[in-house]
């Protein structure tokens, strides 16, 4: 398994396959942010040449990363981290988009905490903000 950089096509054909996105995490995205001065770095997590997580990245995810299988998060969160040193970025961020906890008009919480999410990242050494 490794972390690599895709092309905007990987990254679109890949994000076509997944159910689970957000249109922050779009090519159109990272088009705009380009636009507005960012650098973007489409990247993934390869299994036996299959993509299980990809990302586009500026130092941050933002409502991502796409991923077919809730597993591949670990190990892929782990290795952003050797990335973004790698790549000189003084901080990382990264804000899911999965839903912690779910509530009513009233706001009273219609299902569990989902602690899961926030556990993976703090026991790799990611803070929550």
């Amino acid at each position: 398994m490794t972390l690599t950089t895709i092309s905007k096509e990987e990254f679109t054909s890949f994000a076509n396959t997944v159910s689970h996105r957000s249109f922050i995490q779009s090519a159109e995205m990272a088009d705009l942010l380009e636009k507005r001065g960012n650098t973007v770095q489409f990247i993934a997590w390869k299994q036996e040449d299959q993509f299980q997580v990809a990302g586009g990245l500026h130092m941050e995810i933002n409502s991502g990363p796409l991923y077919q299988e809730e597993a591949m998060l670990e190990p892929f969160y782990a290795a952003l981290k050797d990335y973004a040193k790698e790549n000189g970025a003084i901080e990382l961020v990264i804000k899911p988009y999965d839903t912690y906890q779910t509530f009513d008009s009233d706001g009273n919480p219609t299902s569990e905490e989902q602690t899961h999410f926030m556990d993976t990242l703090k026991n790799l050494g990611y803070q929550h903000d």
